[in-house]
């Protein structure tokens, strides 16, 4: 029987991208402060910091609905298509 151990040990083939994880932390902070300031009714400041957000990750689903819900609050409607 495997020692259990030996299955937190990484195998040979994993590796560790630090610049992908950098890359997802700067876009989850970008997207929190967007978050903050969306709910203290900062709109621009939460536009900023979705866009911001997107430009690590534009494929990030929650930055994109969060920046559309945005723009409908500020009734920018085509933007938020």
């Amino acid at each position: 029987m495997a020692d259990p151990a030996s299955r937190l040990t990484p195998s040979s083939d994993f590796t560790f991208d630090s610049d992908r994880v950098a890359a997802f932390l700067r876009t989850l902070e970008s997207m929190a402060a967007g978050q903050l300031a969306e709910a203290r009714g900062a709109y621009p400041q939460a536009i900023e910091q979705y866009n911001k957000a997107l430009k690590i990750n534009p494929n990030h689903l929650q930055t994109l609905y969060r920046l559309g819900m945005v723009y409908v609050q500020v009734k920018q409607f085509p933007d938020a298509i």
